[in-house]
């Protein structure tokens, strides 16, 4: 596992650990994803990111076109700077699209493996530095890029989650 894509995968361990039951439908306010939302969007961005590196593996080459000035500076702030704005809606192809919340975690580890097992065959046949492929907001990115781009995406989510349970656990003290 690489460094960034194992730093992820320590964060959602940590965040995930004895998530179940009601804490899966908490929202942190009325019209916000609930928990399990949550992971089903970063599941759909997992899988996204898996099927985009297949192509790559599939044609033979990268499949990442040249990048905008708007493109590349969102790319500098969130992968280079690894901050990740708050209130941006998400792309539509990665909104949650109701996936029950008992299955939520389960999916969001499947295609955590999937998307970490292409990113590496990809590395394995174009090299870590190689633009592979084109992120719907940060433009063309390489294997490292992506891998870090899902930490710092990964880490924003697991702070909204931290932060719902917490509410949880102050609701159930006073």
């Amino acid at each position: 596992m690489n460094f960034y894509l194992e730093r992820a995968h320590s964060a959602l361990d940590h965040t995930l650990t004895g998530l179940a039951g009601a804490e899966l439908t908490r929202r942190s306010q009325p019209g916000k994803w609930c928990v399990a939302e949550i992971l089903e969007h970063l599941a759909l961005t997992y899988s996204g990111t898996a099927k985009a590196m297949q192509r790559c593996l599939e044609s033979g080459r990268p499949i990442a076109r040249k990048d905008s000035m708007r493109e590349f500076m969102a790319r500098t702030l969130v992968v280079n700077l690894g901050y990740m704005p708050s209130g941006r809606s998400s792309p539509e192809m990665v909104r949650p699209r109701g996936t029950p919340p008992d299955t939520a975690v389960p999916m969001l580890q499947a295609e955590f493996a999937r998307m970490e097992d292409m990113i590496l065959q990809c590395v394995r046949r174009f090299g870590a530095k190689v633009k592979l492929a084109n992120h719907p907001i940060l433009g063309p990115l390489n294997a490292t890029e992506w891998s870090k781009f899902h930490w710092v995406h990964t880490r924003h989510h697991m702070k909204q989650i931290a932060r719902i349970r917490g509410q949880r656990e102050l609701q159930s003290s006073s």
